[in-house]
C-alpha cells in the first residue's frame, strides 16, 4: 500500500499515470488536499460493447442533456469532453475503457471511486460547515461536529446516504443502465446503480476540465446545496 499526500493537480497527474490503482480516500483537511491509499485493481469481465453503445446512443445523448442541465454545467465553465466517452459511464455492471484528452485512458471502475471519494469530501466539507460557528472553530471549519451529531438520525450521518437522497433531491436518478427489465428491478437496486454511474460522471468530468472550475462546482452544488436538500430537512 503506497499513501501520497497531494493537492487536486498533483492528484490528477497520479491517478492518470497509475491506471491499475484505486484511489482509496481522501483526508478531512478543508483545503481540499488530500491522502490517497493506492490498491492494485481488479479488472472485470463483463466488457462494454460498441454493438450496445450503439443501440442505447440516442437516448444516453438525452440522459447527458438532462445531466447537464440539472448540474448547470455551463455556469460553471464545465464541459464534456467527448459525449461518446461519458456515455461508458452509464453502465455500471458492465467494464469499460474510457479515453482521456491528454492521450491517456481509465476504466469507469476508476472514475467510480474517484467520484465517489469526491462527493463523500463535500459531505465532510458541508458538516464542518453546519453548525453555528464557535471560538474553537479553525480557519471557520467546525471540527467539533461529530459531538453535535447525536440528535440526527443515523442517516444524515452517513455519507453515501446523505449523497444519494441529495441526487434523488435534485432528479438525478435513472441514470443507470442495468441488463435487466425496469419492471424486475428495485428501486433501491436501481438508486444504487444510479449512485455508481454518477460517481464514474463525476469522475471523467474531474479529469477532463479544469480543476478550479471542479472545485467551485462541487462547492456550490454538492457541499452547500447538500446542507438545505438533506441535512436541514
Amino acid at each position: 500500500m503506497i499513501i501520497l499526500a497531494t493537492n487536486f493537480k498533483s492528484m490528477k497527474s497520479t491517478f492518470t499515470s497509475g491506471l491499475n490503482f484505486y484511489l482509496r480516500g481522501f483526508s478531512t483537511i478543508p483545503d481540499l488536499r488530500k491522502v490517497i491509499t493506492i490498491r492494485s485493481a481488479q479488472t472485470a469481465t463483463d466488457e462494454l460493447t460498441a454493438k450496445l453503445l450503439t443501440k442505447h446512443r440516442d437516448q444516453n445523448i438525452l440522459r447527458i442533456a438532462k445531466l447537464k442541465k440539472i448540474l448547470e454545467f455551463d455556469k460553471f465553465g464545465l464541459q464534456i469532453s467527448d459525449e461518446s466517452e461519458l456515455m461508458k459511464c452509464f453502465y455500471p455492471t458492465k467494464h469499460a475503457t474510457l479515453n482521456l484528452p491528454d492521450g491517456t485512458s481509465s476504466s469507469n471502475r476508476h472514475l467510480e471511486v474517484l467520484g465517489k471519494q469526491l462527493l463523500y469530501l463535500q459531505v465532510l466539507q458541508a458538516y464542518l460547515k453546519l453548525f453555528k460557528r464557535s471560538e474553537c472553530d479553525v480557519c471557520g471549519y467546525d471540527f467539533n461536529y461529530p459531538s453535535k451529531m447525536e440528535n440526527m438520525s443515523d442517516a444524515k450521518k452517513r455519507p453515501s446516504t446523505v449523497i444519494l437522497r441529495h441526487l434523488k433531491q435534485i432528479s438525478l436518478v435513472d441514470l443507470a443502465r442495468i441488463p435487466v427489465p425496469k419492471n424486475q428491478i428495485s428501486l433501491r437496486k436501481q438508486y444504487h446503480y444510479d449512485q455508481k454511474s454518477f460517481n464514474a460522471i463525476l469522475g471523467y468530468v474531474f479529469l477532463t476540465n479544469n480543476e478550479k472550475n471542479v472545485s467551485s462546482f462541487l462547492k456550490k452544488m454538492f457541499a452547500e446545496k447538500l446542507i438545505n436538500t438533506v441535512l436541514l430537512r
